[in-house]
């Protein structure tokens, strides 16, 4: 997975989380409750916040990465 996909998956509805397990890429959730998750390379999300690509956001026992606005 690249700089590119991982932007156009935002793009349409996927959500980038890391709950102490490392970065996962969820599919948007399914009537069903299911959502696919893709592993993301941790070196690769550190630089696209560097790079300015994407947020990272703190949350309370968890992180959340978007899209700057």
């Amino acid at each position: 997975m690249d700089k590119e996909q991982i932007v156009e998956q935002l793009r349409g509805g996927y959500e980038l989380y890391n709950r102490g397990t490392g970065w996962w890429l969820n599919a948007p959730k399914r009537a069903s409750g299911a959502a696919d998750a893709v592993k993301v390379d941790d070196d690769l999300m550190n630089a696209l916040e560097l790079d300015g690509t994407l947020r990272i956001i703190m949350l309370t026992r968890s992180m959340r990465a978007e899209l700057p606005q």
